[in-house]
């Protein structure tokens, strides 16, 4: 069977759009297939059903985030730098999320919610691994800090935190919830004059869009 890697790419785009905005109850194949202009036969060439597409949508999104922090990690900009940067990638895509739709997710799609999980953790907080190596390398942290408890820190308050019946108990966005576990960890672990760059930084640059 042929495939157009074009109209794969617009199908996975506007599930993953409606699944961050609706969650995966309130999506349905007949919206997807109409908004785009073609016909549910044509859908289902792609994909055999909701389940997969879904799926594939949410892999389709991590790998855009994963290829983002990826260009940021291996860069060759100083630690302070790259922190900021994955923060403010980390602030516009949580921004993208909603509690309730997490939640949804959760319920109404348990395999795809475990496959965020997993991508989540293999392909993100991976990458923030590899971030400290540059960190140790410029001495950046406070020197009765061990860095390898902030790491332990940040994956387990992300484990924690970053889940949907936790922001909703605490009537928090995720972008809130990503912010604060940056901002508390971060700011007790870095150095004065690394605390002052990322502050200077992040003044030069426009606050992330509400």
């Amino acid at each position: 069977m042929n495939y157009d890697q074009t109209v794969k790419d617009r199908i996975l785009s506007l599930m993953r759009d409606r699944l961050l905005l609706l969650g995966f109850s309130k999506v349905t194949l007949d919206e997807i297939a109409s908004e785009l202009g073609i016909s549910k036969k044509t859908l289902y060439k792609y994909f055999s059903g909701k389940d997969e597409l879904a799926l594939e949508a949410i892999r389709f999104h991590f790998r855009g985030i994963e290829a983002e922090m990826n260009e940021i990690v291996s860069s060759d900009q100083p630690f302070i730098e790259k922190l900021h940067s994955i923060m403010m990638m980390q602030r516009r895509q949580s921004g993208k999320l909603n509690s309730l739709v997490m939640d949804d997710i959760r319920k109404y799609a348990p395999q795809i919610w475990k496959e965020i999980e997993t991508l989540r953790r293999e392909r993100l907080l991976s990458k923030i691994e590899l971030l400290f190596k540059t960190a140790r390398e410029e001495r950046v942290f406070r020197p009765s800090v061990d860095d390898r408890i902030v790491l332990m820190m940040i994956l387990a308050s992300v484990d924690a935190l970053v889940n949907p019946e936790t922001a909703l108990s605490m009537s928090l966005s995720m972008k809130e919830l990503i912010h604060s576990i940056f901002g508390v960890i971060f700011e007790g672990a870095l150095t004065d004059e690394a605390r002052a760059t990322i502050r200077h930084i992040d003044a030069g640059h426009d606050a992330p869009p509400q």
